[in-house]
């Protein structure tokens, strides 16, 4: 009698031999991604969590830009059942009057005006430079944070930068080292794009708070810190799985 084969190691060792027999194995284009049939609905209460459960369902790297001045309730009606995932999604953004999708350059970005083309959206923020060489999504995020700081205050980093970062449990996809980035005159949304595009495993969410400012500061602080009262630019970069 015959032992069944290990599936992982089924589907490894025929990867191997697809390779071998010099057959690429491609990845899903966004477009067929957006395009396929859809067989899941998100069943989260609000319009943002529903958005991040489809990017991470059907690992479409997506920026969220989401304002959260406004009181928005949550949603007792279920997603219904829709034909292909661009459909789910223009479904699930019906829920929020006001945003839309744009599909651009291998992202698919959610915003809404006028507070994405707004000048004080940190987003739309052209770094001075942004330098990141084969670094990993917590390597990239710290020097974004620097590239942050740094333009806006270039007073204060004249001599260089000497202070340092740490991270505990990530997903192992956040510590592979395959983000590289090199410009200057580059806003905040672009050097995020790049990070979810060159990790393949992502998407960014920005929660806008158009009512809070940091003092002295004409940019939007979506976030702070829960260790301290200090308000700083925030974002988040979650796993697809």
């Amino acid at each position: 009698m015959h032992n069944r084969p290990n599936n992982a190691l089924h589907i490894t060792f025929m990867f191997v031999i697809l390779l071998t027999m010099g057959i690429t194995v491609r990845s899903q284009s966004l477009e067929e991604k957006l395009s396929q049939v859809a067989d899941f609905a998100p069943s989260n209460s609000t319009t943002e969590a529903r958005l991040i459960e489809l990017a991470q369902h059907y690992k479409i790297p997506m920026g969220i830009e989401w304002i959260s001045d406004e009181n928005q309730a949550p949603i007792s009606s279920p997603v219904s059942s829709q034909s292909s995932v661009r459909e789910m999604l223009d479904f699930i953004l019906r829920g929020a009057p006001g945003y839309r999708s744009d599909v651009k350059d291998g992202m698919v970005i959610v915003r809404k005006a006028p507070w994405s083309e707004d000048a004080r959206n940190f987003l739309n923020l052209r770094l001075t430079e942004y330098r990141i060489d084969h670094g990993n999504v917590i390597h990239a995020e710290a020097a974004l944070r620097f590239g942050i700081h740094a333009t806006l205050h270039p007073e204060r980093y004249a001599g260089g930068y000497t202070g340092g970062y740490g991270y505990g449990a990530v997903p192992e996809s956040f510590r592979l080292q395959n983000v590289s980035i090199s410009a200057r005159n580059i806003t905040v949304r672009e050097v995020l794009n790049g990070i979810i595009l060159q990790n393949a495993n992502s998407l960014w969410v920005v929660e806008l708070v158009p009512s809070k400012m940091i003092k002295g500061e004409p940019y939007f602080a979506p976030g702070s810190s829960p260790k301290d009262a200090r308000t700083d630019f925030f974002w988040r970069i979650l796993p697809f799985e």
